[in-house]
């Protein structure tokens, strides 16, 4: 689970990498435009590409795509053992860049639309890129009651039994 500024950066890449069956070791180079709060600042600033904390990390642009890219999620599990410090991730975090859009920014100040083009080059040259608009979960883009249900399980699982999550 990323936060609300990170999450269509996260649903973009997985998506590109389930459609264009790209594996993490393929990817060159990943590029992210989208607006101020999801490309700049605490989110992408300096401190975002090398987080010292699990606070950091979970605000950090490069470092929630790089764990998603990585471990094909972002739950808690990816905020553990200070991941943040491994060398793989920070390799692949070394590979993300963010770039303010204009139209992004606009369509955020007017509308509160979480707008994002990510982009994929692969080591083999083939660059694949994808925009979202409203990632799945942002008010305009609902989850459906079976959504989340199954993400509640998911995201309980570690901490309850089936049982116990079934009783909730």
């Amino acid at each position: 689970t990323a936060q609300a500024f990170t999450q269509v950066a996260v649903e973009g890449v997985l998506g590109l990498c389930e459609t264009h069956g790209i594996a993490a070791d393929d990817i060159e180079s990943v590029v992210i435009h989208g607006c101020s709060e999801m490309v700049t600042g605490i989110q992408a600033g300096k401190g975002a590409y090398i987080p010292s904390t699990k606070e950091a990390a979970d605000h950090s642009t490069p470092y929630v795509v790089a764990m998603a890219l990585l471990e094909g999620d972002v739950t808690p599990a990816q905020f553990t053992n200070e991941k943040w410090k491994e060398p793989r991730v920070r390799a692949m975090v070394r590979r993300i860049r963010c770039i303010q859009n204009d139209e992004y920014e606009r369509r955020f100040r007017e509308n509160l639309w979480l707008s994002g083009r990510m982009e994929i080059r692969t080591r083999r040259g083939n660059t694949y890129s994808i925009t979202l608009d409203n990632p799945k979960g942002h008010p305009l883009n609902p989850l459906t009651y079976e959504e989340i249900v199954g993400k509640f399980h998911r995201m309980a699982s570690p901490y309850l039994s089936a049982t116990q999550r079934r009783t909730i």
